[in-house]
Formats: structure tokens, C-alpha cells, sequence
């Protein structure tokens, strides 16, 4: 993986530093770093990684608004047989 930074380039050194930052950021929300990809493979690998990272945003954010928001009362005796069968008389 060779990603060529702002002020030159990382000579085909791995900084995994900078790779799990590159990998993380999408997960959390965050706009991705200006390194991009030299290569094709790398760019499609990351094509595929940033849309998997939307489709499974998107799906925990929901739930967990739906969670939020949704209150979870329990269900209401509505006569009087019901009411005996809770325990409210």
C-alpha cells in the first residue's frame, strides 16, 4: 500500500497508524483523510469499504433512533378479566 501524503511520499512504507485511522474513520462519521489510493485495486477495495460503512451506518443509526424514540409501555388490561388476571384489583 503506498499513499502518497500532502508533503511527499511514505516510500511504500506501511504506517499502520495511518491505515487503521484510514479504516476507522468512515465507521465513526468522519470525513476520510486526504491520502487516496495510487492504485486501481486499492481504490475499488475502498470503494466497496466506504459504501459497506454507509450501509451499516445508516442501519445503526435507525435502530438506534427507533430505540430512542419508540417507548416500550407494557400492554394495557383492557377488561375486567384482564385487569384480575394482572393483579391491579
Amino acid at each position: 500500500l503506498n499513499f502518497p501524503g500532502a508533503t511527499g511520499n511514505y516510500n511504500g512504507c506501511l504506517n499502520l497508524g495511518l491505515i487503521a485511522e484510514d479504516v476507522i474513520r468512515p465507521l465513526l462519521g468522519q470525513p476520510m483523510s486526504s491520502r487516496l489510493p495510487a492504485t486501481t485495486s486499492t481504490r475499488i477495495l475502498l470503494v466497496i469499504w466506504l459504501l459497506f460503512t454507509l450501509i451499516i451506518g445508516t442501519i445503526y443509526r435507525s435502530n438506534l433512533t427507533a430505540f430512542l424514540t419508540i417507548p416500550k409501555y407494557p400492554a394495557r388490561p383492557e377488561t375486567l378479566q384482564s385487569m384480575i388476571s394482572v393483579g391491579a384489583m
